[in-house]
């Protein structure tokens, strides 16, 4: 029996609603009270909560938070229950990742339909995260037999070489084995990361809601800083600060930092790793009309037209593709992070001459 826990401090209200709800045949608890309703969500593990926004000791906005910090109850429905609905309290409560408004006073239709939309909004993102994780665990044993291994082979090599051999090497082979590990092991770490970004942006983009929220309440507004730390730090590690040129405006963007980040760092990293060193890379973020595009030009061995429509060709992850293309997984992420917050990754590219990425944002009105 679905498992639904009442947060409300009117007890009229609140017995109206419990006794809907077990007419409809939910099982309930309630609480009169935001602090109670923590304790008891705890214990009683609900499939969905209904919370007063206005409470005494602690507000519905503080009981969200408090669930979100909880593994077991992060991801369960939420909807509140409020006398007042501004657009601000509405912001405020889907940013913290409230899933619903009932405006009080409402009938038992309306908190019955409301209910129902949710749970089955609910069940069939559990059924889609199902269906995602079983195609990047049939995926992933597809690719472990070139992309996992080559590099965990590496590292397992070079180690035992060092395990049985260090006493009569000289320190300069030994340095050199120990930079190799290193390599191969940024190198798996990075292929697993971007196995995770793919599958966590595949489920947003999977998700029109939480798409809606993300575009609705991103913001970033050092996009400039960001873009100056990322493409100096990727010069650094590719021993190239010589040959980075930079210009940037500043700007406000509709994106999370966190998405930012990962986008700035694959283009950019891409740029250094196919050109050639002692060729410029040239970054330029400029506002043009509502956007900001940020554009990577270097002058390495470029990309075929074939190879550039088949980035949009993106869905099973085409080991053939990633290898004629040298630029992996990156690039698909990169592509799918832009179209979450309404952007586009635009590609023109000379074989070896010049290739040039523009990422297209929209900017904060």
């Amino acid at each position: 029996m679905t498992k639904i826990l009442v947060i409300e401090d009117e007890t009229m209200i609140r017995e109206s609603i419990v006794d809907t709800l077990e007419f409809a045949e939910y099982e309930t608890a309630a609480a009169s009270n935001g602090v109670e309703g923590v304790k008891l969500a705890k214990k009683f593990e609900p499939d969905l909560v209904l919370c007063d926004v206005m409470m005494p000791e602690l507000d519905g906005h503080g009981v969200l938070l408090e669930l979100s910090q909880l593994p077991k109850l992060s991801h369960v429905p939420f909807i509140f229950l409020t006398a007042k609905a501004s657009h601000d309290d509405i912001r405020r409560g889907m940013s913290l990742g409230a899933d619903d408004y009932l405006t009080k006073p409402f009938s038992a239709t309306e908190l019955l339909e409301a209910i129902k939309t949710r749970l089955d909004r609910h069940s069939q993102l559990q059924k889609y995260n199902l269906q995602q994780m079983e195609y990047v665990r049939q995926y992933i044993n597809l690719t472990l037999p070139h992309e996992l291994r080559t590099p965990l082979s590496g590292i397992m090599g070079y180690l035992y070489m060092l395990e049985t051999g260090f006493e009569d090497m000289d320190a300069e082979t030994i340095r050199d084995m120990l930079s190799k590990i290193k390599n191969s092991s940024n190198r798996l770490s990075h292929l697993v990361e971007n196995y995770v970004a793919y599958s966590q942006i595949k489920l947003i983009q999977n998700d029109p809601e939480l798409t809606e929220k993300i575009r609705n309440f991103s913001k970033l507004p050092d996009i400039m800083d960001l873009v100056s730390q990322i493409a100096e730090t990727t010069a650094f590690e590719a021993d190239r600060l010589n040959d980075l040129r930079i210009e940037i405006e500043p700007a406000t963007v509709h994106i999370f930092y966190d998405h930012a980040k990962k986008l700035l760092s694959e283009i950019f990293s891409n740029a250094f790793k196919f050109s050639e060193k002692e060729t410029l890379v040239e970054i330029n973020a400029r506002v043009e009309g509502s956007r900001y595009v940020i554009s990577v030009s270097n002058h390495g061995r470029g990309m075929t037209q074939e190879q550039i429509d088949n980035i949009n060709v993106n869905n099973q992850f085409e080991r053939e593709t990633y290898e004629q293309q040298g630029a992996g997984l990156g690039l698909v992420i990169s592509k799918h992070i832009v179209e979450i917050y309404e952007g586009d990754l635009i590609i023109e590219s000379e074989p070896d001459a010049i290739t040039s990425v523009h990422i297209v944002l929209q900017l904060d009105s």
